[in-house]
């Protein structure tokens, strides 16, 4: 990445979350991803929701390419990946290894004569050792059992739970019951740990069990059953979606990321500048004009029952004096001058307090201005808004009364002619009453709404040369806060800069200003305007960064690689030297191959930014057009600097999620919602596997096919009884009788005597020539 606001984003974002570990790097998301609180939030004590893991899913199992800065996700899935880089690999067969277990497994079933007290029995060496290895679990777990009953009878004697004791009296009955447990243990042990003794002793008269835990660890080893443990995990946890999706779960760290999201902004902060809440006024009264045309075209088809002309009387009076107060001082206003006289005529009943009568004329006098290109080339504008703004200040009053009383004018009609039969209207009209009343109810409330933040915008506005702060109100546990200032300029340096991921290059660094779809000029005004402008950006919010775990996936079998065939010609992954060395060069056609690999990278953790606040400081000679356009391309959902909220809305309900407040100095925007900025992405290792698929390398077939045939006829060898290749055959031994011996003397309490059970002396004699025999025994314990 070249010097750029990009640049300084990504070293910053790097400098206060990210980490040092060298198998892991950033990619930044722009434009970041809003997320939202309601699509993860659930009780931590309570299970997780289908519903919250399936978006997890969603959030955490997506992958990109392995560059810097990326435009989105390069639409694979992390699950269908991995499983298909764990379907290309195929163990190596290591037939040194091999050999020598065959030798240990010989001597596991070599034939075995042991007298457990009733004759001799012809066993194997693995028999005898794990039906006495099954006796001295039994006596350890007795004697285990003894302690346990003698505990809690001498406890019962001192702990009542009906009993209400005082903690000195729990204090001193513990230390009693520990004393005479004490006593017990010391009269009563010694039989038992002979016992125990005895029956241990049996076992290293045939044979060590840390040396048959050698042989099980020697046999047990051997790298590859890692790929079908991998595969058989990855099945395990799929979970089918009712979407018909398949999800797959993850655990994110903290646990309760998800109950921070909410924004710290106040109401006020997230209030519109006056300028961009006149224009919706503007916007609203044009809209409540047609519509009252509409009305009025709709009364005079309507029947005149008797109320209902008292109330169309009622309006036409209303209207009358409403529009009286268009002719003040000789001044008679049509047209464009009419539909502004309508739109201050709203923003004047937004700001009533006569402590804001300066305020209030400023932003008369600038929607004055702004609607200046609307009034007829051929008029004296100037002396029309004038006349105009005058009128307001001498009749404001009345002008206010007159528009009130004509608005509920038309209200009661609509209500009124909403109670009538549909068979006395008719059924055509009935239809159009319901929907123009909607309409301008709605009409009405979207103003209501916008008078009441013109107020309060008024209201609390900075003093003159005040400037916003941008660091957010408050910063939560495990955020951090970031600020960044650069230069409006510095996009310049965008145009270099290409988005590699599924973004292509955009001149100007527009692409950071994305996500107004159809409102192509407006942003490229804007982006112009600010790369030749002199202007400061100053950018402050806060972040954090949430890690993630998947319990089925195990990418440590690409480690392994090495010992292993693969079935493509398809590399799975470079590693980190390739990855890490190339990753500032996007162009690089190293970069460009990355994303040819079945499995280069993963995430690990994404970042998260919240109350984002982008303050442009203005200087006297840059444009008015900067503040105007961004206004205009925020409001409808376009991107800032990579930062946008989710609602591509003009409506007053986009405020909630975005602002943007304007003076003659500044121009500040707000982003209220979180949205992830990047993601934290893990290597895979090299691929060093041997690819048998690569035209001219049948050698490589041949070995592999080879070695898993001469495998094969081993292990048939061995499970027939055939004499094995290599492999030197070991003589039948014959035990002495050990059945009886002095520790069979020794006195035990007769409650405790320890007696082999019938059961113990049923060895399976026939199930020994495979692997399994080796970690099965007649019993079901083991060393």
């Amino acid at each position: 990445m070249s010097g750029s606001f990009v640049t300084e984003l990504y070293s910053k974002l790097n400098t206060v979350i990210g980490g040092d570990n060298p198998n892991q790097f950033l990619c930044m998301t722009i434009p970041g991803t809003v997320i939202s609180e309601e699509s993860f939030k659930y009780d931590v004590k309570q299970d997780k929701p289908l519903r919250v893991v399936a978006n997890e899913s969603r959030l955490a199992n997506k992958l990109f390419d392995p560059v810097q800065v990326t435009g989105a996700d390069n639409g694979r899935l992390l699950t269908t990946q991995y499983k298909t880089a764990l379907d290309m690999l195929s163990p190596r067969m290591n037939l040194e290894i091999m050999q020598a277990k065959i030798h240990l497994r010989k001597i596991l079933v070599t034939p075995y004569t042991y007298n457990f007290g009733d004759g001799e029995e012809k066993s194997t060496l693995q028999q005898v050792f794990y039906r006495l290895y099954d006796e001295w679990v039994e006596e350890k777990q007795k004697w285990g059992l003894k302690q346990t009953g003698i505990r809690k009878a001498i406890r019962e004697q001192y702990f009542n739970p009906s009993e209400n004791l005082s903690p000195e009296a729990v204090a001193q009955n513990e230390a009693k019951y520990q004393e005479e447990f004490s006593i017990w243990y010391q009269d009563n042990a010694e039989p038992f740990l002979a016992g125990i003794e005895e029956k241990q002793g049996k076992i290293l008269s045939i044979f060590s069990i840390n040396d048959m835990r050698i042989i099980q660890g020697i046999l047990d080893s051997g790298s590859g059953a890692e790929i079908h443990e991998a595969r058989t995990r990855l099945a395990n946890a799929e979970k089918i979606n009712p979407d018909g999706g398949t999800v797959y779960p993850v655990t994110f760290y903290p646990e309760d990321w998800h109950t921070k999201l909410s924004s710290s902004f106040q109401y006020t902060d997230l209030l519109e500048s006056e300028e961009a809440l006149t224009q919706k006024i503007g916007v609203l009264t044009r809209q409540k004009r047609n519509l009252i045309a509409r009305f009025e075209n709709l009364m005079a088809v309507v029947p005149n029952q008797a109320e209902l002309k008292k109330l169309k009387e009622a309006y036409k009076q209303q209207k009358v004096s409403y529009y009286k107060q268009f002719d003040i001082k000789g001044n008679t206003y049509t047209g464009a001058a009419a539909s502004l006289f309508n739109q201050l005529a709203t923003v004047v009943s937004a700001i009533t307090d006569e402590g804001k009568q300066v305020q209030r004329e400023g932003v008369l006098q600038k929607t004055a201005e702004d609607n200046d290109k609307a009034l007829d080339p051929g008029e004296n504008k100037q002396d029309i808004i004038n006349s105009v703004l005058n009128s307001f200040k001498t009749n404001q009053d009345n002008i206010l009364q007159s528009q009130s009383a004509m608005d509920q004018a038309t209200t009661d009609y609509l209500q009124a002619a909403m109670t009538y039969k549909s068979t006395e209207l008719g059924t055509q009209i009935m239809p159009l009453v319901r929907e123009l009343s909607s309409q301008f109810e709605s009409i009405q409330d979207q103003l209501d709404s916008v008078n009441q933040k013109l107020s309060m915008a008024v209201q609390f506005k900075l003093p003159e040369g005040e400037k916003v702060d941008v660091m957010p109100n408050i910063i939560d546990n495990g955020y951090t806060e970031l600020l960044i200032n650069t230069k409006a300029s510095d996009i310049e340096s965008e145009e270099s800069q290409q988005s590699t991921g599924t973004a292509t290059k955009s001149n100007g660094g527009f692409w950071l200003f994305g996500g107004s779809s159809g409102h192509e000029t407006t942003q490229s005004i804007m982006a112009s305007s600010l790369k030749s402008s002199s202007a400061s950006v100053a950018i402050g919010m806060a972040v954090t960064k949430v890690s993630m775990t998947r319990n089925w996936f195990n990418p440590g079998v690409f480690a392994l690689t090495a010992d292993m065939f693969k079935t493509s010609e398809t590399k799975i992954s470079e590693g980190t030297s390739v990855i890490q060395t190339n990753l500032p060069d996007s162009e690089s056609e190293v970069v460009q191959n990355l994303k040819d690999w079945i499995f280069p990278a993963y995430p690990v953790a994404f970042v998260i930014a919240k109350d984002v606040t982008i303050r442009v400081d203005k200087s006297k000679s840059d444009s008015n057009v900067i503040a105007s356009a961004i206004e205009e391309h925020v409001s409808r959902g376009g991107g800032f600097f990579g930062f946008h909220s989710s609602s591509g809305s003009s409506s007053s309900s986009s405020s909630e999620k975005s602002s943007v407040q304007s003076d003659s100095e500044s121009v500040t925007v707000r982003f209220a919602e979180p949205q992830i900025i990047g993601y934290y992405l893990q290597v895979v290792p090299e691929d060093n596997s041997t690819s048998i698929a690569v035209k001219g390398n049948e050698s490589q077939y041949t070995t592999y096919s080879g070695s898993i045939i001469d495998f094969v006829n081993k292990i048939k060898d061995v499970m027939l009884g055939n004499p094995v290749s290599d492999v030197s055959s070991v003589a039948p031994v014959k035990q002495v009788n050990v059945a009886t011996t002095s520790a069979d003397s020794i006195v035990k309490p007769e409650s405790e005597s320890a007696t082999t059970t019938s059961s113990n002396q049923n060895v399976n004699s026939e199930s020994l020539a495979t692997d399994s025999t080796v970690v099965e025994s007649a019993g079901s314990k083991q060393p």
